[in-house]
């Protein structure tokens, strides 16, 4: 900026013909690079008070333990203060009635809230069902977590948020998970009450004692049933429309004191169901052998889908890494992603060498508007001598249809049974695309069978013929100038045979996922602060009337 400045000075002076004393040059250019600056600071003072939270918008947690998390209010939230959302960032409506009043406790192991929300206009499971998972346009509440209390105008790794919705849906984003997170829903006369309870041993450096403080905002949102998308929104701390994605927008929720004598609460043992939806007794009749992985496998993920540009995880191995998910960045999902062959889309697994493959435990990831799942039944395909292969098996439990209501559910299970052992290098599930034509999902893959020597009847392959993708048949020289075949590495097995892509493709250059590259972006629509402008205009405004008046000085 001084450069600039001792240019435009030189130039001036040898266009006036007028020599001008080095006082008074630094003089004027002080006094310019003063005024930038002033205006420059009125700016960013603008800004700072747009996007930080007033400090003093705080509340104590009493140190107390829920006795069940049911969403019914009983004598365990004695003497916890009631906390009211009484700041708003839109009212589209002028007609709604929705107040939001919570309250907030924790222990040596949790942190608890409980929320009334009033409201008279809800809708029925169908009508609040978010295709996308965007539940803040639905009537629910929306909290967001800074456990870390950097108060950083971004979401670091120990920030996320969470939606609830008023029919029970759940939509978490980060740390906010089903591992950490419990909660329910019960309808009221007047609205909806949410309880929940967040595992605050999760995070490393959160000390549960006396002052410790995290950041907190919450907000009401109502969509005014039957009337789609949300009109009017309620907050405690955040007017901006800023703290779904900047944490310095938050409140503050200290932690109180410790009572003596208190009995430190034990933390619940959470067993989750591995299949859930699928019956005992079918997991039994259809898993058979022991997983692959505990045999030697090297699970090695496999993939025709690289390059996804969607808000899933961008690393193929999280189809592997022992967790089916519940969030989108515990699967893998196929948004706008390249085709590396001519197959339909598919998932899978090498083994580093043979294994017997009895059966395959296959978990979709994330479903949206636009689809997260295969047009018609998927099927398991077996690898050998780097091809594909068909076989005879099962499948349970029964495929949905092509559709978003079908596809309700996400990261559901699906068992698929050989009808016999068979050896092989590798296992795929492949389905055709869905109506959308864009987006199939994979949360995990399992695989069980045995080692290659054991002891049991298999069969091998032998004289099965591989699959070759279905493509268009090639068009004749009468019908179309088409080039001929450059290479006879392009054909194989016969003149119009498409050679296929090598068995599995494992992107390159994997990375965890870009927080920035969101599917479900809460919160979009909110007014936009021309006050900012106003300010601004004016700071520049003050910045020019001193530069013309030092000029005129000279």
């Amino acid at each position: 900026m001084y450069i600039s400045f001792s240019r435009e000075n030189d130039y001036n002076k040898t266009k006036c013909g007028t020599e001008r004393s080095i006082h008074t040059m630094k003089a004027g250019k002080a006094k310019r690079i003063a005024a930038i600056f002033a205006a420059a600071a009125l700016i960013f003072s603008a800004l700072a008070v747009f996007t930080a939270a007033d400090d003093s918008i705080e509340t104590v947690a009493k140190y107390g333990t829920a006795k069940a998390i049911d969403g019914i209010l009983d004598e365990g939230w004695d003497g916890t203060e009631v906390n009211k959302n009484e700041c708003t960032f839109m009212d589209r409506s002028g007609a709604t009635d929705i107040a939001v009043n919570w309250r907030v406790m924790y222990d040596n192991v949790y942190l608890y809230f409980f929320v009334e929300v009033t409201d008279s206009t809800l809708g029925d499971k169908d009508f609040e069902f978010e295709a996308w998972g965007n539940y803040y346009q639905k009537n629910s509440i929306h909290m967001m977590f800074d456990m870390g209390y950097e108060r950083e105008t971004y979401y670091d790794e120990n920030a996320f948020y969470i939606d609830v919705s008023c029919q029970g849906y759940f939509h978490g984003r980060g740390m906010g998970t089903s591992d950490t997170i419990k909660y329910a829903v019960v309808l009221t006369e007047k609205g909806y009450n949410v309880e929940l309870r967040l595992d605050h041993t999760a995070f490393e450096d959160f000390k549960a004692q006396k002052g410790t403080a995290f950041g907190f905002d919450i907000w009401g949102n109502d969509c005014l049933a039957p009337f789609d998308g949300r009109l009017y929104c309620v907050t405690w701390a955040d007017e901006s429309d800023q703290a779904w994605k900047n944490a310095s927008c938050m409140g503050t929720i200290l932690l109180g004191e410790i009572p003596e004598g208190v009995t430190p609460t034990e933390k619940e043992i959470i067993v989750k169901e591995r299949y859930p939806g699928i019956a005992d007794d079918v997991v039994d009749s259809m898993l058979k052998g022991t997983e692959l992985k505990s045999e030697g496998a090297s699970y090695e993920p496999l993939t025709n889908l690289i390059n996804p540009q969607g808000g899933g995880n961008k690393d193929i191995y999280v189809i592997v890494d022992g967790n089916p998910g519940k969030t989108d960045t515990e699967q893998y999902d196929s948004y706008m992603a390249e085709y590396t062959d001519d197959f339909d889309p598919w998932f899978g697994v090498g083994f580093g060498g043979q294994y017997i493959v009895t059966s395959v435990a296959f978990w979709e990831g994330g479903h949206w508007g636009n689809g997260g799942w295969f047009g018609a039944a998927p099927k398991i395909q077996l690898l050998k001598d780097g091809e594909w292969y068909d076989y005879d098996q099962t499948m349970a439990p029964e495929y949905p249809e092509d559709s978003v209501t079908a596809h309700q559910p996400t990261y559901e299970p699906y068992l698929f049974a050989l009808s016999q052992p068979v050896l092989c290098e590798g296992v795929r599930v492949i389905g055709p695309e869905n109506q959308f034509g864009q987006n199939t999902s994979c949360s995990e893959i399992e695989v069980f069978g045995y080692k290659a020597d054991a002891d049991v009847s298999h069969d091998t392959l032998d004289g099965k013929t591989p699959v070759t993708p279905e493509v268009e048949p090639p068009v004749s020289e009468s019908e179309s100038d088409v080039a001929p075949v450059s290479s006879a590495e392009d054909t194989q097995g016969g003149e119009d045979t498409v050679k296929t892509e090598k068995p599995g493709t494992k992107p390159e250059d994997t990375k965890k996922p870009d927080d920035t590259t969101k599917k479900t972006e809460p919160q979009k629509n909110g007014s936009f602060p021309w006050w900012i402008i106003a300010v601004a205009v004016v700071a520049i405004g003050i910045a020019v009337g001193i530069i013309l008046a030092t000029k005129k000085k000279k």
